[in-house]
């Protein structure tokens, strides 16, 4: 318990003076702000005033508005370092927070071995047998049609017949090979 006490009075300490810290960079950044906008200020009242005077005054505050330039440039790098520093710091205290503290976790600890409950269905742990494979129809065979009866006309009505007996052929043919296609899965559907 004293360890832990212990513990939490560092971190209340780290925290006082991160907080610290971070008050006295705001200041600073306040400050170089202030600095900043009064520099600029400075450049322009420097300009307006190198724009109404005559050519050898002009001169002269052409070089303090140039040297209000430099000045105001500088003021805004160290308003832009102020701010990293503040953000240096951060980060410092940051490391600083946790390197002095055993941040250890016993990743075993927080380990849990589940106990599944047996599973309900009996039923449905024995395999469904596969279902039988489902027959080809038959292709169909070419029937010749029955020579013709009579004595006239026997060779018309022989190609008639003949005609016929092949377009027949031909829409069971077409039909048992649309059935076949149906029939097979997508990847072995093409040997027919």
């Amino acid at each position: 318990m004293a360890r832990r006490r212990g513990f939490f009075a560092e971190m209340q300490h780290q925290a006082k003076l991160a907080e610290q810290r971070q008050r006295a960079a705001a200041r600073q950044q306040e400050a170089a702000v202030r600095r900043a906008e009064q520099a600029r200020k400075a450049e322009e009242r420097a300009m307006l005033a190198a724009q109404r005077a005559s050519e050898a005054e002009r001169k002269r505050l052409e070089k303090e508005a140039a040297a209000a330039h430099v000045a105001s440039r500088q003021a805004e790098v160290e308003e832009l370092n102020s701010g990293l520093t503040a953000i240096y710091d951060r980060v410092d205290t940051l490391l600083e927070a946790t390197l002095d503290v055993d941040d250890y976790v016993d990743l075993e600890k927080l380990r849990r071995t589940v106990d599944h409950p047996p599973f309900g269905r009996r039923d449905l742990e024995t395999p469904v047998p596969a279902p039988q494979p489902i027959p080809e129809p038959a292709p169909p065979v070419f029937q010749p049609p029955a020579p013709p009866t009579g004595l006239f006309g026997r060779k018309q009505k022989m190609m008639e017949a003949q005609a016929q007996a092949e377009a027949d052929f031909a829409r069971a043919r077409a039909w048992w090979e649309e059935e076949i296609r149906r029939a097979l899965p997508p990847d072995l559907g093409h040997g027919v």
